[in-house]
């Protein structure tokens, strides 16, 4: 079980550093013009291909959004937030498999229920993977009413929000099927 935790840790920080890296990411949804990205939207900021060059390297005139001033779009705000809980969520999932991670190192006597540990994480990592759900899905929401028909693709950022909740709902599949198959918990097969 030791082994499987720590592929589910492993699995966790990859989806968890996915989430983080999508919602500070600046390329959900962009236009590109002959291969080269012009406008660029993210939930923070947007920007802009500037005409300035420094070797062939072409930068980028962002800027972060007034929530007083800009018009932001609700399902963005939404995304933003949904998004920003569900990661904030990480925080208790990572503690509870460092704990786990612990209790698998401890001599049989000193052993937790192994079961109920595994059953917080589960709980929290399904609770992510619905947030991150909820907020790609706003966002594609958003995006095919009102940026597909502009001329707007996806982008990597985008994508990361994905892989970060598919990682979250795949952890705790493997930790549901792991602890059942190792006997920790009951999974069905309760003594009478």
């Amino acid at each position: 079980m030791a082994l499987l935790r720590g592929f589910i840790f492993v699995l966790f920080i990859i989806a968890f550093f996915c989430g983080v890296a999508s919602l500070f990411g600046n390329d959900w949804a962009s236009i590109r013009r002959s291969g080269t990205r012009v406008v660029s939207l993210a939930l923070w900021q947007e920007c802009r291909a500037s005409n300035e060059t420094i070797g062939n390297v072409q930068y980028d005139l962002c800027r972060e959004y007034n929530l007083n001033g800009d018009e932001v779009e609700t399902r963005v705000l939404l995304t933003r937030w949904i998004a920003v809980g569900g990661l904030a969520a990480g925080v208790m999932t990572f503690l509870l498999l460092i704990l786990a991670l612990r209790e698998d190192v401890l001599d049989e006597e000193e052993k937790g229920n192994t079961c109920r540990s595994s059953c917080l994480i589960v709980f929290w990592l399904i609770l992510q993977g619905l947030a991150m759900i909820a907020a790609m899905a706003a966002y594609t929401h958003y995006f095919m009413d009102d940026l597909k028909d502009a001329g707007y693709t996806l982008g990597w950022s985008f994508a990361l929000g994905w892989a970060s909740a598919g990682g979250f709902l795949l952890s705790a599949v493997f930790l549901t099927v792991g602890s059942c198959a190792s006997g920790d918990c009951a999974c069905g097969d309760e003594e009478e």
